[in-house]
């Protein structure tokens, strides 16, 4: 809980600002863990099928789902698994660059007041990390098949308020999260 508390303690370092851009850093690192979760190569994460990205940000709440062919994921359960089983031993050299999803979490974890991660290859739910309490609405049926969801509030340094529909679709499109992912919908809905 030491490193939760560090990012917790000072958020602007891990995302450069507390307004419109740190908030798209942590919907795109919401994005990167579930791609870095749901690709089907380890050594050269990418989706041989397309994958869709589509967000919802509703006030301080954000809902990430990513749809994808479900080919793609023949390993997500053990993939989730080993996540959960070692994602306390996180260094600080993993929240350079390119992420490791172990940091992706931790800092997910840190900066946000209630997380529920959950999957489906077609059939049912399993929840990934369900720990906090927040009551999120159904998933809709992924037109490819298979899901990956992250829902999440933002703790109260993260301002949100500023965070335009056009400025977090451009943000997603420009991040290059993983090669085959497009962003497909973008939905801000300001409640201030």
């Amino acid at each position: 809980m030491k490193l939760h508390d560090a990012i917790r303690s000072r958020p602007g370092l891990y995302l450069g600002d507390l307004a419109a851009l740190g908030t798209a850093r942590l919907i795109g690192l919401a994005a990167e863990l579930l791609a870095a979760l749901a690709a089907n190569r380890d050594d050269v994460p990418c989706f041989a099928h397309h994958a869709f990205l589509d967000v919802r940000l509703e006030g301080r709440t954000v809902a990430a789902v990513l749809d994808f062919h479900p080919e793609e994921c023949p390993g997500i359960s053990s993939r989730c698994a080993a996540l959960l089983e070692n994602q306390h031993d996180v260094s600080p050299a993993m929240f350079a660059g390119k992420k490791e999803p172990k940091a992706l979490l931790a800092m997910l974890m840190a900066l946000s007041a209630d997380l529920r991660v959950s999957y489906s290859l077609g059939s049912t739910e399993e929840a990934v990390i369900s720990n906090r309490s927040l009551v999120f609405p159904a998933q809709p049926a992924a037109r490819q098949g298979a899901w990956i969801a992250a829902h999440f509030q933002f703790v109260e340094q993260i301002d949100s308020s500023g965070l335009t529909q056009d400025y977090l679709e451009g943000f997603l499109q420009g991040a290059a999260i993983m090669p085959g992912l497009l962003v497909r919908d973008i939905t801000v809905i300001s409640s201030f």
